[in-house]
């Protein structure tokens, strides 16, 4: 009983539990994800430390060199094809270096014909984590959005965002920038199997 307390105090059950949850069913193309979503009628700030970009080109040089440093190239080259593809990327800035990114995308959650606004591919590198980078980089990219659809640029007056059911951090997170739960799908390879949202 000894034993099993300590494991549970040093948090190895909840890491057992995130990487069996995420990456493990990931690896064979398996997500079971909580989907929450935003209304953007709440008042969002911008964030000056988070840069928002629509092109690859968009980064200055010390960002790209930056990215470089922290990324594979098949990762670069995911990212680039994300934004060729009509994505708009948030980077997360610590004293001027790459601390995380975040996408925004235009996409379709559920099995209707509706495309919604969907925040995905969040990740803060390890070094620069206790940042706040994921929640900030949320908001800005709401931010984002609010001001383009004032501007008339956009439709949708709805953001939505999806974390893995055993991600906690994700969760929490997600919950502090004031997301709503509405459902949750499950994926294989990339494609919806099922869905409760309608």
């Amino acid at each position: 009983m000894k034993i099993l307390k300590r494991i549970k105090n040093q948090g190895l059950i909840t890491t057992f539990y995130y990487y069996l949850g995420t990456v493990f069913f990931e690896r064979i193309g398996v997500e079971y994800t909580k989907i929450y979503k935003h209304d953007l009628l709440q008042v969002i700030v911008g964030d000056p430390n988070i840069k928002i970009v629509k092109t690859f080109s968009g980064l200055n040089d010390h960002i790209k060199e930056s990215l470089t440093e922290s990324c594979s190239p098949s990762y670069l080259s995911n990212i680039n094809k994300k934004l060729n593809n009509g994505s708009v990327l948030a980077i997360g800035l610590v004293k001027g270096n790459v601390g995380s990114i975040a996408f925004l995308t235009l996409t379709n959650l559920t099995k209707s014909d509706i495309n919604n606004w969907f925040i995905h591919s969040c990740f803060t590198f390890p070094k620069y984590r206790g940042n706040k980078l994921y929640p900030r980089s949320i908001t800005s990219l709401m931010y984002y959005l609010k001001n383009s659809l004032e501007h008339g640029n956009h439709q949708s007056d709805e953001v939505f965002i999806e974390a893995s059911f055993a991600n906690k951090a994700s969760i929490n997170g997600i919950e502090k920038c004031n997301f709503k739960k509405i459902g949750s799908t499950l994926r294989v390879n990339n494609k919806i199997i099922w869905s409760s949202l309608k």
